[in-house]
């Protein structure tokens, strides 16, 4: 797939999981942030669900940049990492997940 085209789905898949929080009482403050949410989107479930593409070299990045935020805004409240993975079958929302 064409990375510009790959991009163009990413960030569908982006804005929908966004509408989905808002209409489950999340603010969205930033995108990638605080709640932080990984974002998964497959066209089918060939080779796995789009929440199995999330790989331990992915889990530690996103663990690193999540650190790396709450230290640069000083936060001292809570934080997890969520994911919310979208296929053929619906969306699935996965609080804390890693």
């Amino acid at each position: 797939m064409p990375k510009q085209l790959n991009r163009s789905k990413g960030t569908e898949a982006e804005q929908s999981a966004a509408a989905y929080l808002e209409r489950n009482g999340y603010s969205i403050v930033e995108r990638n942030a605080l709640v932080f949410v990984e974002v998964k989107a497959k066209g089918s479930s060939l080779f796995g669900l789009p929440e199995e593409m999330i790989t331990a070299k992915k889990k530690k990045k996103l663990n690193l940049l999540t650190r790396a935020y709450i230290a640069d805004k000083k936060f001292r409240g809570q934080a997890r990492i969520d994911v919310i993975a979208m296929d053929h079958q619906g969306l699935r929302h996965y609080e804390n997940a890693f």
